[in-house]
């Protein structure tokens, strides 16, 4: 009886170990979300300095951000648009 009680204990005090402890996923972390602290006007050219980074992915991005961008806004967005430094986009492995 008193070997149950033990193995019943460890058993326990290693399942609460493995959930608090262990990551919940081995797979890659979600990077968090970047906020930016500040605006541009209604219909002003936000340029894209790319550094580095995939040229397809950033495309697609530009394109889906200016799409969201004027449904949100009714048509008065800032156009994000490649070149200048308004916002700096840099990848490293």
């Amino acid at each position: 009886m008193r070997t149950t009680s033990f193995v019943l204990l460890l058993m326990g005090v290693v399942a609460a170990f493995c959930v608090t402890a262990a990551p919940s996923s081995v797979a890659c972390s979600q990077p968090g979300t970047l906020t930016i602290s500040y605006t541009w006007g209604a219909n002003k050219y936000v340029g894209l300095l790319n550094n580095n980074v995939p040229s397809s992915p950033v495309g697609t991005a530009v394109t889906n951000w200016n799409n969201a961008l004027a449904t949100a806004s009714g048509g008065c967005a800032p156009i994000i648009q490649y070149g200048g430094t308004s916002i700096v986009m840099s990848f490293s492995s």
